[in-house]
């Protein structure tokens, strides 16, 4: 008994070690010119590439590195559905253990899809390049980074625990929660922005935006080169340093509690309302005028003509005023 007890335990263990080494799969797939492409991989680095064909093209590729223990079997399931087409891992349970130094798993999915479809993707651990898609984007991982270049008139929903954001040749609307992690963008033309950030920084380049709203706790906030027409900051603990051509209608509201604010502005005159706790406003003389002067209090108007309005308020940092056509 004792004997086919071992036999039977030892089958057993064979049979996890036994793991699913390779895995790959290489497919067509129709879809609707504007359907909505679903996918949902979990520790994957994806690459998905707008082109002109009129199907999805679908490169799969997993290698398991080393001994691997488990019972889990890997399969991808692919099924179109009302012009839809969904990829994604099949349910599976168990976990894995890796044997030896050189343990892991390499894992690729690389789709072309029509430049015009939509995208709706949920991840885990995965990494993200999106090139020339030019519908929505819909993106929700909890470790990963992302990197969207090349899109027109979509909007961009990422919703990320853990990873850096880079967008650079975006366009449309752009809406970004994100817990732990840095956002860059650049080369950008957005009616609508909104970041809301936990623990990370800001930076944006050459940006065109008509409505901004930024709101974190923990980060620096920096913009250069772009055009502001309204736009609301609220941040806890970071500086916020603009270096933004305003318009006659552009209205900055400034919210922060520790931290520097400097704010180098271009193009229309405006006047600036600033209420700080501990620090030190500066301004340049030779291009401000003051209104009004109290304690903890300034009102500031250009020289230069302009109806555009600056509000700050900040707890604890120095406010630095800078205006004229080379501060950019």
């Amino acid at each position: 008994m004792l004997k086919l007890f071992l036999l039977l335990a030892s089958l057993g263990f064979a049979t996890l070690l036994s793991s699913q080494k390779i895995f790959e799969l290489t497919e067509t797939h129709p879809i609707n010119f504007n359907g909505t492409l679903i996918l949902q991989t979990e520790d994957a680095d994806v690459e998905i590439i707008g082109t002109d064909r009129s199907d999805v093209y679908v490169d799969i590729y997993r290698k398991v590195k080393g001994t691997v223990k488990t019972n889990k079997k890997f399969d991808i399931e692919i099924f179109s559905e009302n012009g839809d087409l969904t990829i994604r891992e099949k349910p599976h349970k168990g976990s894995y253990s890796y044997f030896g130094l050189m343990g892991g798993i390499t894992y690729t999915v690389k789709i072309e899809v029509p430049k015009t479809i939509l995208l709706d993707i949920k991840g885990e651990d995965d990494d993200y390049v999106i090139n020339n898609v030019k519908g929505d984007i819909s993106l929700y991982s909890e470790d990963g980074d992302v990197k969207i270049t090349n899109t027109r008139k979509g909007s961009i929903n990422l919703n990320l625990e853990d990873g850096d954001i880079f967008l650079s040749d975006v366009n449309g609307n752009l809406s970004v929660k994100s817990e732990d992690g840095n956002i860059s963008i650049d080369e950008a033309n957005f009616s609508n922005c909104k970041l809301h950030y936990v623990d990370g920084n800001i930076n944006l380049v050459n940006a065109s935006i008509n409505i901004l709203d930024v709101k974190g706790e923990d980060g620096d906030v920096v913009i250069k080169k772009s055009e502001l027409h309204e736009a609301v900051f609220d941040t806890e603990d970071g500086d916020i340093i603009l270096y933004a051509h305003l318009f006659d209608d552009s209205k900055i509201k400034i919210r922060g509690e520790d931290g520097d604010v400097r704010l180098h502005l271009t193009g229309s005159g405006f006047i600036a309302d600033v209420s700080y706790g501990d620090g030190d406003v500066d301004y340049d003389d030779a291009h401000f005028q003051v209104l009004d002067d109290s304690k903890h209090s300034i009102e500031l108007k250009t020289k230069s003509e302009g109806r555009a309005q600056v509000r700050v308020r900040t707890e604890d940092g120095d406010v630095d005023f800078e205006y004229g056509p080379k501060v950019n």
